[in-house]
């Protein structure tokens, strides 16, 4: 079973992950391991804490006790290596969680992401959405990028840790191109 972690934009990943795999998901029911867990959903939201990745808050718009729900989240899973999935929000805390950096701002440092725009790899550009002011320059150890856009890491995955990550919302009409390859992506690690 494939479970979200929180209420947000649940409706729209239950979509995705029904088009992708054909399963429904679930709400996890609380900080606990369900037995039937194959993969667990991060969906985007608010800004993470920037205390996560030992900054102090200058830009962001936090929400602490969606972090602090999903930071044990987090602790619990990891030591039975469950694959995760982050979406937008969920990318800068998985990122931030392993050890990654984000600028709380990107305007402020001269690289604002809106609307639409390239996500580079090293086999050529997809076009994917911009819904964020936040993102990842530094990051994670074993976290391995495979898109980016000025700068800032957009499509991830763990070398050490089964997870893939994205800054964009593969569940607000994507392309069939994107759609594809973070179903193969999360294919992957499940």
């Amino acid at each position: 079973m494939i479970y979200v972690a929180t209420r947000d934009f649940f409706g729209a990943v239950q979509s995705l992950v029904k088009a992708m795999f054909n399963q429904e998901v679930e709400l996890i029911p609380s900080v606990t391991i369900p037995d039937d867990m194959e993969l667990l959903i991060f969906t985007g939201g608010q800004d993470i804490d920037p205390k996560i990745y030992g900054e102090e808050n200058t830009y962001s718009y936090c929400r602490g006790n969606r972090d602090s729900v999903e930071l044990a989240l987090l602790d619990l899973v990891t030591p039975y290596d469950i694959p995760l999935f982050g979406i937008c929000r969920g990318h800068q805390l998985i990122s931030a969680y392993f050890g990654g950096m984000l600028h709380q701002d990107l305007d402020s440092v001269g690289i604002g992401h809106g609307g639409q725009h390239n996500l580079v790899m090293e086999e050529g550009t997809l076009s994917v959405n911009s819904m964020h002011h936040q993102g990842v320059y530094i990051p994670a150890p074993g976290q391995k990028v495979i898109g980016w856009h000025k700068e800032v890491s957009e499509l991830t995955y763990g070398e050490n840790y089964p997870y893939v990550t994205t800054q964009f919302h593969p569940e607000f009409g994507c392309s069939q191109e994107v759609f594809n390859l973070v179903k193969e992506l999360i294919t992957g690690i499940m």
